[in-house]
């Protein structure tokens, strides 16, 4: 597969295009790119196992909220990151990604940015109570370390879970959207993410139930 680096002046129409309007340009310049291999909606909804009036209405912007298992999918097709479709990818200065390229890239807004780390994902669940008590119901965390995509999949997935629930969803982004802004968070204002230990954090919250008055003495 032959491959190509987006140029400043696509990046620049990326930002003022939509996501079904990225969809098409990705899928048509990987399609040049990829003589021995087929890029039509037909193949790829053969492949991705989703039909190709899928993959079309999400391109004309007739499906307005697509699933984010079905753009995770088609973005692992096309082999571009799935932040490249969203509005958040565009709004930093110009990024340089590959167009083409099979292999696996770390993509970053410096040069000298580090490749990020593979972590666990890890949710601790708890019960909200009108009066503003709470208590904590589940803790528990991946056994393996997750890739970005993975991670940022799977707490799309959570944040979809938990929107079901909410009032207004139509107001709300697109789950997979947030969860991938919430990921890059941290890394684009580490003072305000900083690192603590697990097990440090659990003594705190428990510090809080053996003396429950502790937050209102501190407010």
């Amino acid at each position: 597969m032959q491959s190509r680096i987006l140029t400043e002046y696509e990046f620049y129409k990326l930002k003022k295009s939509t996501l079904g309007e990225r969809l098409r340009f990705f899928r048509e310049e990987v399609r040049k790119l990829s003589p021995n291999r087929e890029f039509t909606t037909k193949a790829m909804g053969e492949r991705l196992g989703i039909t190709p009036q899928t993959i079309t209405a999400i391109e004309r912007g007739n499906s307005k909220n697509p699933s984010y298992y079905v753009i995770h999918k088609l973005t692992h097709d096309l082999q571009i990151p799935i932040d490249a479709l969203t509005d958040e990818f565009y709004q930093s200065n110009f990024k340089s990604i590959p167009i083409g390229n099979s292999e696996k890239k770390t993509f970053g807004t410096h040069p000298n940015a580090q490749k990020s780390k593979a972590s666990r994902l890890g949710t601790m669940i708890y019960q909200l109570f009108d009066d503003g008590q709470m208590r904590i119901l589940h803790d528990i965390h991946t056994d393996h370390a997750l890739e970005k995509n993975e991670f940022t999949s799977s707490l799309g997935r959570i944040i979809s879970e938990i929107d079901t629930y909410k009032d207004e969803i139509s107001r709300l982004s697109h789950p997979l959207v947030r969860a991938i802004s919430l990921y890059l968070a941290p890394e684009q204002h580490p003072d305000q993410f900083p690192l603590v230990s697990r097990t440090s954090f659990v003594k705190e919250i428990n510090a809080l139930y053996d003396n429950p008055h502790s937050m209102e003495d501190e407010q």
